[in-house]
């Protein structure tokens, strides 16, 4: 968390552990700047490329940003709570290095999560936006006032309409995040299925959905 004191602190503790014990440390550009890590700093996107673990120093914000970046190429994550909400962090600060030492003694286990993958297609461009995500994919209006009109499809198959302010498809380990403020279900977090969750929606309709 680049605005973190804390995080910058303990994020200097954990590279000087790391560097004793012979292990590369990787910083992206910003973090390694702000923490006072510059020789360790690559460009983000080389980041996870051949690393061992990641480690999230922060809140929610912070694991998601880092899951962003180490996730294509299955770097397991290990989150530290430094920030105001900590549901995806597993460790207070003081028990990282810990919890570091049994990683590398190869005493752990990996909770597996599943992803979202978002395409993104529109009439006006020519390229398709593709995006993967932790907790949720949202399809919402732009303007106050007004509604959007939405048609779903599952497996291909048409649906139902929506008239909403926004529709939420989220993973298990979103139901807890904006879907849960939509009044959505919360779901165990390694259960593999997709929720979908209507914005205020104006129809009479409006229960969220847990589909396989």
């Amino acid at each position: 968390h680049n605005d973190r004191p804390s995080a910058a602190r303990l994020g200097r503790e954990i590279a000087e552990w790391l560097h004793e014990r012979g292990h590369a440390v990787r910083s992206p550009t910003l973090d390694a700047a702000c923490a006072g890590l510059e020789a360790d700093a690559v460009d983000p996107a080389v980041v996870g490329v051949g690393a061992d673990v990641a480690v999230s120093l922060g809140g929610d914000g912070t694991m998601l940003r880092t899951i962003e970046l180490v996730a294509a190429h299955g770097v397991p994550v290990i989150g530290a709570n430094l920030g105001q909400l900590g549901y995806l962090t597993e460790l207070e600060p003081a028990k990282i290095l810990d919890a570091l030492e049994q990683f590398f003694a190869g005493s752990y286990l990996i909770e597996e999560r599943m992803m979202l993958h978002v395409a993104i297609e529109s009439a006006s461009a020519i390229a398709v936006t593709e995006a993967t995500a932790l907790n949720e994919a949202v399809l919402e209006k732009t303007l106050s006032g007004h509604t959007v009109r939405l048609d779903v499809e599952i497996n291909g198959s048409f649906f139902t309409p929506y008239a909403t302010d926004g529709l939420i498809v989220a993973t298990p380990t979103g139901s807890t995040a904006y879907a849960f403020s939509a009044r959505g279900p919360i779901i165990a977090p390694t259960h593999r299925s997709l929720l979908l969750t209507p914005v205020s929606p104006h129809m009479l309709f409006d229960r969220s959905l847990i589909l396989d």
